[in-house]
């Protein structure tokens, strides 16, 4: 019976966490389907990855709502159609991804009690939003429903004893960390040409990356002033982005914006590597607005090391001590928020103009194989119906085995 994971994303080829862990399973021998509703709301069966059956359903509710209302009525929704493809056949495991599938659990929990699938993981990309994790209500129903998933997975350590700290010790126990490091797929692609439209934009000139940079929690404000009133290389924002923030800055930094920033749009995983390999550096910044941006551990901060392109990080815990520790950037005083700490940040970057030369051994310390180990328990607790404790985190699957990809 395969792996089943459920998840609602902006796209699947957009999401390098689920493929990186579907295609750690497959190495594991295991089956695996996906299930999931994308923003572009098609339905519909396909492929993805390396041949991995994926279904994808539609709402019919996102047709009677305008963006932003009617979010109820999506939800419950998203969880009848999910839940009832779920139903069609038995599953060995039903891996949700998210905190808002965490409504699936109590169904998912009777279909196990009756045989229909036998474990339940939730993964946990976020944190709960602080306000949630101030309210004794919502406390009582996250516990309960983690009490009834076989295991909990979140992105790293530091957000796991956030929780376990806040559950009093009870959810820590369930928690399993998988860090969202670049697979030796992406590590490893062969070094690219930038597309054409970017090339002829730059003119040669060079560059910082922003990968995400748009969103509304990484401080696009105060990175497009410091570029644009220093004398400083371009910038190039990767991800999605909307028409008001293009208007908005160009009405506040005038012709200067076009000439100086470009933004792409949303581009597929596996397409970034030309962005950033020709970048003088990656700028990551998040807001330190909340306990989930404060402890990020965003996946395109690791794909730059990977590539061996230094970084230009906030001053967010999990970030500056992994830049710090390994010396493979610049680490900001503030998280991004004043003007002047970008630009003097961006002005050192700028100045050491240098590929890491550790990248190497950075691919291999910052791999996602290396947490084979910690797949392969939930796997086999999965499929034996029970805890293996005598599988060691340190135990690696062979890195060649997934060179073949």
């Amino acid at each position: 019976m395969p792996v089943l994971m459920v998840i609602n994303t902006a796209g699947l080829q957009y999401d390098d966490r689920l493929r990186k862990e579907v295609l750690s399973l497959q190495d594991l021998g295991r089956k695996v389907e996906i299930l999931g509703l994308e923003y572009a709301n098609r339905s519909g069966r396909t492929t993805v990855y390396d041949a991995v059956p994926a279904t994808a359903i539609r709402l019919w509710s996102r047709g009677w709502f305008t963006r932003g209302r009617g979010v109820a009525v999506k939800t419950l929704e998203m969880y009848v159609r999910f839940l009832a493809a779920i139903m069609r056949e038995k599953r060995d495991i039903v891996w949700c991804h998210n905190l808002e599938l965490g409504g699936l659990v109590p169904v998912l929990a009777i279909l196990r009690a009756c045989g229909r699938i036998r474990q339940i993981i939730w993964d946990q990309h976020e944190l709960p939003a602080d306000s949630l994790l101030r309210n004794r209500a919502y406390k009582a129903l996250y516990l309960w429903l983690t009490a009834r998933c076989d295991r909990v997975v979140m992105a790293n350590r530091e957000r796991r004893d956030l929780v376990a700290a806040w559950s009093g010790g009870s959810v820590g126990e369930r928690v399993d960390v998988l860090e969202n490091l670049p697979d030796s797929q992406f590590a490893t692609l062969p070094v690219e040409p930038l597309p054409s439209d970017a090339s002829r934009w730059l003119n040669g000139s060079p560059y910082f990356l922003a990968q995400g940079g748009a969103n509304p929690d990484r401080h696009l404000a105060s990175l497009v002033a410091a570029v644009l009133h220093e004398n400083l290389p371009k910038l190039i924002v990767v991800g999605p982005y909307s028409q008001r923030q293009i208007e908005d800055l160009e009405a506040m930094h005038g012709s200067d914006f076009k000439a100086r920033v470009l933004f792409t749009g949303a581009v597929p995983q596996m397409k970034l590597t030309p962005f950033i390999d020709h970048a003088v550096a990656s700028i990551v910044l998040y807001e330190m607005n909340s306990e989930n941006t404060r402890l990020c551990a965003p996946n395109r901060l690791y794909q730059a090391l990977s590539r061996g392109v230094p970084v230009v990080v906030g001053s967010n815990p999990p970030m500056a001590d992994l830049v710090r520790g390994i010396d493979c950037g610049v680490v900001l005083r503030t998280d991004g928020a004043d003007v002047n700490d970008v630009r003097a940040g961006l002005r050192m970057s700028a100045a050491r103009r240098q590929r890491l030369s550790t990248a190497g051994s950075m691919r291999r310390h910052l791999a996602w194989e290396s947490q084979a180990a910690t797949i392969g328990r939930l796997v086999m607790i999965a499929s034996n119906g029970e805890r293996l404790g005598t599988i060691s985190n340190e135990t690696r699957l062979p890195v060649t085995r997934f060179d073949r990809r």
